[in-house]
């Protein structure tokens, strides 16, 4: 189709085609349809490197990393110990944003990426250059796995999870305090009166 579009020899012979189709002569008809084949034919090999040479000019590593949709080029010696690195990350990543986005459904999914980011640096005492670093991420978030140092980071996030109902919950209802007030014993008015009085 292309070859009909650009070249004006196919393109007259695909014209003179179309006109004899209203027209009575087969045979006409047929030398042309042969005609328009062998031209196809013999221009297809051109076409053919010009369309392989416009991919390869658009498709480079270097032209992929200007416009922003790689982030690096690779080495295909290691490359497949990137991509070890990178899906381990990943699934370990997703992982710990899944039970963020369990404990509070509201957060996000990019929200709680960021939380995930935020924890990697503070223990990495904000070397922010290693949030870059696909290994670094999943060995880090393996050994949060083992020494379990994500569960208090889960509890602290279940707490404001938990804080932040029971603001949106009174702001909701507010005769709704009233009645707990009434019912509840002086140490918990005094953990209500702490937690309504905390910021979430």
């Amino acid at each position: 189709r292309t070859i009909r579009r650009l070249d004006p020899v196919s393109r007259e012979l695909a014209a003179e085609i179309n006109l004899s189709i209203t027209g009575s002569v087969n045979s006409a008809k047929e030398e042309l349809e042969r005609q328009l084949a062998e031209r196809e034919k013999s221009l297809f090999p051109v076409y053919q490197q010009a369309a392989v040479m416009f991919c390869d000019l658009h498709d480079t590593p270097g032209r992929m990393l200007e416009k922003g949709v790689i982030r690096e080029i690779l080495d295909w010696r290691s490359s497949r110990q990137f991509f070890y690195w990178r899906l381990k990350r990943r699934l370990g990543e997703n992982k710990v944003v899944k039970t963020i986005l369990s404990l509070d459904p509201s957060m996000g999914y990019q929200s709680a990426s960021k939380c995930v980011e935020q924890w990697f640096n503070e223990d990495k005492r904000n070397d922010t250059a290693q949030w870059s670093q696909d290994k670094v991420v999943a060995e880090w978030l393996e050994q949060c796995q083992q020494t379990l140092s994500l569960d208090d980071r889960m509890k602290t996030l279940r707490k404001q999870s938990a804080r932040h109902d029971i603001h949106r919950l009174f702001e909701t209802y507010p005769d709704l305090l009233s009645e707990i007030l009434t019912d509840a014993t002086d140490d918990q008015r005094t953990q209500l009166n702490q937690i309504l009085n905390t910021k979430t």
